[in-house]
């Protein structure tokens, strides 16, 4: 690349100058370095020496670089810096002056005080071009000769040269616009997870005294035989459990996304998680045949309660979501060196854009039944604790027709 940026010399009759000048000015998104390119491009290929005032950040004030490559000149051009002020003026409109009058220099320069130092350092011909686009204006590049003429033709390229400057510079502003928003909305998200965190916690305590003085008032409303009670207090317990599985998943979720859900693996046989967790749901959905339909007899390595988990996730769907259909199916074969297992409906089914996100974060798939919708928690935890087990997550369905979820592990051989 350095050997390409040393080939950059003027010459009108060259048409890949502006083209290797695009390539320049897009190897970098970094305001400074566009800076450094641009004089790096006009000094000396274009001119003498030059003046380069770019505001670097919308808040900030502008940026100014002389460049001179004749060291003799160094003590001039500093003293231009003395006041950390740019010398140069507010060009509107793109000018070329040869053998310019001090009243053409100060259409360019600031202050007539500067104009002794700016003939000392060359100005038989300048050029100055405002840098701007879509209307905004980021500063001014000033060229100026000493020795020749800047002619028409250094005129348009040097005008090329600040729309492509404006352009790099318009990039490196939107690329810092987005960074700063990506930033933001991490600080968003972190805060987030630590109210959820926080709320989550907060919230166990209470429901598990709620809990507990449920089931001593359930005691006492049995002695009495009070089946009124009973039966109110039953749908108080119903709701209690609701949310206090809901505060779990909410824990869950914080911890995924903080990457501290812990795993406590050992070796399993793979046949009994699913037996378990077929019985189970057997007796929370009673009036639901689940059928084991086929095992698989092989050794993982996995968190049992967590896998427990995605089962129960996966059945209690199944059962929810296939309403006056009574079937689901469980099953769980070898594929090679994983196993899959499967829990299969023949409830309302997925459609294919539903499909395509249903084990993303707080998606809820469109249902019949508003009041089925749940908060889009549970499938993404499934995903992600199979991915924490090295394995897969996917779905198929037909609307209308029910679902199949799946996942899979490998095998321990």
């Amino acid at each position: 690349m350095e050997e390409r940026r040393g080939n950059l010399k003027f010459n009108p009759d060259r048409s890949d100058f502006l083209f290797r000048a695009g390539i320049l000015f897009s190897s970098s998104l970094n305001r400074r370095q566009t800076i450094a390119n641009l004089a790096r491009l006009a000094i000396p290929s274009v001119a003498d020496w030059g003046i380069i005032d770019i505001c670097l950040e919308e808040s900030s004030p502008s940026c100014f670089l002389i460049i001179h490559p004749d060291p003799q000149k160094k003590i001039l051009s500093q003293k231009l810096q003395e006041n950390r002020r740019s010398p140069l003026a507010a060009v509107d409109s793109a000018k070329l002056f040869v053998n310019p009058k001090d009243k053409d220099l100060l259409q360019v320069i600031r202050n007539p005080e500067d104009l002794p130092i700016i003939k000392a350092l060359g100005a038989r011909s300048v050029i100055a071009v405002p840098v701007v686009s879509r209307g905004h204006r980021f500063g001014v590049i000033a060229l100026f000769s000493g020795n020749q003429e800047l002619t028409g033709s250094k005129f348009i390229l040097t005008r090329k040269l600040a729309h492509r400057t404006a352009l790099a510079l318009e990039n490196s502003q939107i690329f810092d616009n987005l960074r700063r928003a990506a930033t933001r909305q991490k600080t968003l998200d972190r805060r987030k997870d630590q109210f959820v965190a926080m709320t989550s916690h907060e919230l166990k305590s209470p429901l598990s005294s709620a809990l507990a003085y449920s089931q001593l008032l359930e005691k006492r409303l049995s002695l009495r035989r009070d089946s009124t009670s009973l039966l109110y207090l039953a749908r108080t317990r119903e709701q209690l459990d609701r949310l206090s599985l809901l505060t779990e998943d909410l824990l869950d979720v914080t911890k995924i996304r903080v990457g501290k859900l812990e795993l406590k693996k050992e070796i399993l046989n793979f046949d009994e998680i699913i037996s378990t967790a077929v019985e189970l749901s057997r007796f929370t959905a009673a009036d639901h045949k689940i059928i084991l339909e086929e095992n698989a007899s092989v050794k993982v390595a996995g968190d049992r309660n967590r896998l427990g988990q995605v089962l129960g996730n996966y059945l209690a769907n199944a059962v929810k979501y296939s309403p006056g259909k009574k079937k689901v199916i469980v099953s769980a074969k070898i594929n090679g060196p994983e196993v899959v297992a499967s829990v299969r409906d023949f409830g309302i089914g997925i459609s294919l854009k539903d499909r395509a996100r249903i084990f993303d974060l707080f998606y809820q798939a469109a249902t019949p039944q508003a009041s089925s919708r749940g908060l889009g928690l549970g499938l993404y935890i499934c995903g992600q604790i199979i991915k924490l087990h090295d394995g897969r997550v996917w779905v198929e369905s037909k609307k209308g027709q029910g679902s199949t979820f799946f996942f899979s592990l490998p095998v321990i051989s």
